[in-house]
């Protein structure tokens, strides 16, 4: 530390450098005219100026304006705390995990469902009409289709626990409702579509159809249908009627099985079987299982023109008429239902 600096002061044209030499203060003076002076200041309390040692030849003096503060020495950063490592010894013994077994799925558990198709003669009374679908109720069928019902109203054709679906506005409409057990099955969807519509009398006929969820999950459709007898004014229209319901049973396929019941006014096997429209639906009559009942299916002389089809993913279980006040028996029958 310098006892006192010597500090060039400008007066006038003269300029001063002071400067330490050897340990002794030396005075510069660059050629001036003006009076030199001299101040003498001192050391700031704040700001020191490190002078090093003389060497031991002196090295030539440098100028105030290449003078340089050295910085203020700093502590050393302190060392970094120690941190103490722990080591931890596992268990050597492997922890077995018992691979996953992907579970086999389970196998469809067949269901039993039932059906009962009855043409409920239309000229009967209100009365007679509500004994015959009581009867036929009785054995509480899951599903149910009707035939020849276009003029009673929605609450002549519901039993108790059932519902049903039918289009309304025309009775050729109306008359093929189908009805279904609300314990078990919901509605899904519906429809109705004519199939003939020739403008004679028994010329316009039209299905109704439902498809529905069993409370196990299972779907399937059922279709009411009722094609015209075959007379002069309505001859050809069997064909045509059983071709377009070919094309809905199809349709309907898509979703499940399908089930048909109705009053097709054609023999088994006889010369009006439609079995090329009934096999490019996929519809198989329930009497190829158990064969025709006897006498067939009402005051008709013998003969069988009532019938249960259905489709793939339905196996007949049971099949079984019953005689009611109407010119038409009722059949019943029962499947398996897969899926």
């Amino acid at each position: 530390m310098l006892d006192r600096v010597l500090l060039p002061v400008l007066v006038a044209s003269t300029v001063t450098v002071a400067g330490v030499v050897g340990g002794n203060v030396v005075d510069w003076r660059v050629a001036s005219t003006a009076v030199e002076q001299q101040a003498v200041l001192a050391p700031e309390p704040t700001v020191a100026l490190a002078v090093p040692p003389p060497p031991a030849d002196p090295a030539p003096v440098r100028s105030a304006a290449t003078l340089r503060l050295r910085p203020t020495p700093t502590a050393p950063p302190a060392a970094p705390e120690r941190v103490e490592k722990r080591v931890v010894t596992l268990p050597t013994q492997p922890v077995v995990v018992p691979p996953a077994v992907a579970k086999a799925p389970a196998a469809p558990t067949p269901t039993s469902v039932s059906i009962t198709q009855a043409n409920l003669y239309q000229g009967m009374s209100a009365a007679l009409f509500a004994q015959d679908l009581a009867a036929v109720a009785s054995t509480e069928p899951d599903f149910i289709t009707l035939n020849e019902a276009g003029h009673r109203g929605d609450a002549e054709i519901r039993p108790p626990g059932y519902a049903s679906f039918r289009t309304t506005g025309s009775p050729y409409l109306a008359e093929t409702p189908v009805l279904w057990r609300t314990d078990r099955w919901t509605q899904v969807d519906a429809g109705s579509r004519w199939l003939t519509t020739r403008k004679v009398k028994w010329g316009e006929r039209a299905v109704n159809w439902v498809t529905l969820r069993s409370t196990a999950g299972q779907v399937l459709s059922v279709v009411s249908a009722h094609p015209a007898p075959t007379l002069r004014r309505t001859a050809g229209l069997l064909p045509v009627f059983m071709d377009g319901l070919a094309v809905l049973v199809r349709e309907l396929r898509s979703r499940g099985p399908v089930l048909v019941g109705g009053d097709f006014n054609a023999g088994y096997h006889g010369p009006l079987w439609p079995g090329d429209a009934l096999a490019t639906a996929g519809l198989t009559s329930t009497y190829d299982a158990f064969g025709v009942p006897d006498g067939g299916t009402g005051d008709h002389g013998g003969h069988t023109i009532d019938y249960v089809f259905h489709t793939a993913g339905l196996t007949p279980t049971a099949q079984s008429t019953r005689e009611l006040t109407s010119d038409h028996d009722a059949v019943l029958a029962s499947f398996s239902l897969e899926g």
